[in-house]
């Protein structure tokens, strides 16, 4: 079963040193972070949560750069179940970004 709340704040770390560099500061839903990717080319970080939607963040300044949201993707128990969960995502050519889920979708955000 799925906890009944979440903080939804990440923690970001330098290997060098012990304390996280930062704390990003994650939406308030009862969403949990499924799957994260970072592309070393731009210095952002993508965030998959357990509702289908996906943060991007730019890790430079450490600030959200935009959420993707899934309109589809709104039975609230298939959420809960986490039927919406990432099972992956890579960043492409041209600014695009795939994202597999749980349920068997890929979706394919232009992030340009």
């Amino acid at each position: 079963s799925t906890p009944s709340s979440y903080e939804n704040n990440w923690q970001v770390f330098d290997v060098s040193k012990a304390p996280p560099v930062s704390i990003l500061k994650g939406n308030s839903s009862k969403s949990y972070a499924s799957f994260a990717l970072f592309d070393s080319k731009d210095a952002s970080l993508a965030i998959g949560l357990s509702d289908g939607t996906i943060q991007l963040w730019d890790m430079t300044t450490l600030r959200p750069i935009q959420t993707l949201k899934n309109r589809t993707f709104t039975n609230p128990q298939k959420i809960e179940d986490g039927e919406y969960s990432l099972l992956g995502m890579a960043f492409l050519k041209n600014g695009l970004l795939a994202c597999l889920h749980q349920n068997g979708k890929l979706d394919i955000w232009n992030l340009q």
